[in-house]
């Protein structure tokens, strides 16, 4: 019974890391493209590869699966965001985010080893 507490905390624990990791992705997306210069590019980068390692979403060793789940999570920011951006700022939001999820170098997406 102890061990199953353990469990049930340390998962509740992960999500709240990764839910506290979106929400400042959120924020910094929303900057981002909202005001001038609030947040920059690599800050963009940074957030969205943070919260991609702490979701599992970098984590596959071939490179396309990795990158289809970066762009899915660039998707699902996008529509986290729809309240507080105009369709223009989430244009600019979903194209910088589909480019950072399709970068080789962020987020640890490897070349394809199989």
């Amino acid at each position: 019974m102890q061990r199953t507490m353990n469990n049930r905390t340390s998962g509740q624990a992960s999500r709240d890391v990764s839910r506290s990791m979106r929400d400042r992705l959120h924020d910094v997306a929303i900057r981002y493209v909202s005001v001038e210069a609030a947040a920059s590019h690599e800050e963009l980068r940074q957030a969205f590869n943070d919260y991609c390692k702490a979701i599992g979403a970098a984590n596959d060793r071939h490179r396309g699966t990795t990158i289809g789940w970066r762009e899915i999570v660039a998707g699902r920011i996008v529509i986290d965001t729809i309240h507080a951006l105009s369709t223009t700022q989430l244009d600019r939001l979903e194209s910088e985010l589909k480019a950072i999820a399709n970068e080789p170098e962020s987020g640890g997406v490897e070349a394809d080893v199989s």
